[in-house]
């Protein structure tokens, strides 16, 4: 080592290196900054897959509990559970990939994977199943809910609709899984060489999942949009169960797409985690809130009912032509009828 080379690593201790030998005796050398990044990467990665892991679990015990007995069995109360579970799991097995033998010094500064206990291949393969597990499951339920909203448009719209968002979300489980497959070969031979562009395909992969999470999104916006519009044409303006809904598709719609474009332009780590977990948790509540806003519109409607019928006024000709539900379905004054969370396709057995 010249003088040089020697004056500077006295004036910045950052750049000091450390040798260690591989299993054939052969030297490597690795620096303390590349040390600190190791260490502080493994521990950002740590704490984001950490907090969205209890998130997820909270939000599960949540939607569990606050779900009737009855609507346990909804495709969509299914769907969302199975999303939280899955995604739940890919995280436990996220972060337990920095405490396993992959993530061991040694290993990582030498690229040295020989001898590596079987449950950590394991471990590894089993959270790429479960991504794509979970990108499956919510492409499902983000469909089962564009066939619920469209369900009262014409045969051949609603068709074009459900056929050409099964296209967008079928070729972004396509392409996830595609890239799950090569990143499988890589932990079963990570010495092999690599004869695809890694990094441009996890691009592709995670702006078609923004795409179809926006396309479908929109659509559901849209159609709750116009069904709001023409609630504010009646003069409906009272907060319902169609804008909870409404707003959390706002939500699904733009705050995944912040996080894809952010991930690719900000050197952080796990960024792109998120994408994924936000969905997984925006689709159960907003199930949770509207099913709130509708049971609290059912309970003061009924006690509305129990108030006029003690009322000395009750039945006569005075409250003729007014009709109000107790299920909270419909509420029509002067004979005008108006639309509900009903007449645009949801019914309250589809918001769980």
């Amino acid at each position: 080592m010249n003088s040089a080379a020697a004056s500077n690593q006295t004036q910045d201790p950052l750049l000091q290196v450390f040798t260690a030998n591989l299993t054939n005796g052969n030297p490597f050398v690795f620096s303390l900054a590349e040390l600190d990044e190791w260490y502080l990467d493994a521990l950002y990665c740590s704490i984001l897959y950490a907090s969205q892991l209890g998130a997820s679990l909270l939000l599960l015990i949540v939607l569990v509990l606050l779900t009737k007995a009855e609507k346990r069995t909804n495709v969509l109360f299914l769907l969302n559970s199975m999303a939280l579970v899955f995604n739940f799991l890919r995280l436990v097995l996220a972060c337990c990939y920095f405490t396993g033998p992959f993530n061991e010094v040694y290993r990582f500064f030498a690229y040295d994977f020989s001898n590596l206990p079987s449950y950590a291949y394991g471990v590894s393969i089993a959270s790429e199943i479960f991504t794509v597990l979970l990108h499956l499951v919510i492409t499902i339920s983000l469909l089962v809910q564009i066939q619920v909203v469209c369900i009262n448009l014409r045969k051949k719209y609603r068709l074009a609709v459900l056929i050409l968002s099964g296209m967008i979300g079928g070729a972004a489980v396509a392409m996830r899984s595609y890239l799950a497959a090569l990143n499988i070969q890589g932990i079963l031979n990570p010495s092999m060489t690599v004869t695809v562009d890694l990094e441009t395909i996890s691009m592709r992969t995670d702006y078609l999942t923004t795409t179809t999470i926006f396309w479908f999104s929109a659509m559901f916006v849209a159609k709750l949009g116009y069904a709001l519009y023409q609630r504010k044409r009646l003069g409906l303006r009272r907060w319902s169960s169609m804008q909870v809904i409404f707003v959390m598709g706002c939500q699904t719609m733009i705050i995944p797409a912040i996080f894809s474009i952010v991930q690719h332009s900000v050197n952080f780590p796990a960024v792109s985690s998120f994408v994924l977990t936000l969905v997984a948790l925006f689709l159960p509540l907003s199930s949770l809130w509207a099913m709130n806003t509708l049971e609290s519109k059912s309970a003061s409607g009924s006690d509305r009912v129990a108030m006029r019928r003690t009322s000395p006024t009750y039945g006569s000709s005075s409250g003729k032509g007014k009709q109000v539900s107790l299920e909270g379905s419909t509420h029509c004054e002067s004979g005008s009828g108006s639309p509900t969370v009903e007449h645009c396709g949801l019914s309250r057995d589809n918001l769980v």
